[in-house]
């Protein structure tokens, strides 16, 4: 009986937790073409609110693994957004310099 109840609660949980955040990752290592370029993707609703929230986890992850975040895409529809993040060496950001764009 016991167990049956945590069962349910293992199966809802995911989706409550699910409704804290505005945004998704979509690809985290996922693939092995986004552990060799450091990538990670987002999907976040078209508000500064989403975009702050996005950056914030991606400069969060990628400080993980002692690199910078840098925004390399953004593709928008009016209501919803897809952003890519690479973590990238702190040297190379102080080479090539900080474009396109490095969360701070």
């Amino acid at each position: 009986m016991i167990i049956r109840h945590l069962t349910r609660l293992g199966l809802i949980l995911p989706l409550l937790l699910a409704g804290c955040v505005d945004y998704q990752i979509i690809d985290y290592g996922n693939n092995p073409a986004s552990l060799t370029l450091n990538t990670i993707s987002f999907n976040h609703p078209f508000t500064d609110k989403g975009f702050s929230e996005v950056g914030a986890e991606a400069k969060k992850r990628c400080a993980l693994r002692d690199k910078l975040a840098i925004q390399t895409s953004k593709a928008c529809t009016l209501s919803t957004c897809f952003t890519t993040y690479q973590c990238t060496d702190k040297t190379d950001v102080i080479k090539y310099g900080d474009q396109p764009e490095v969360v701070k």
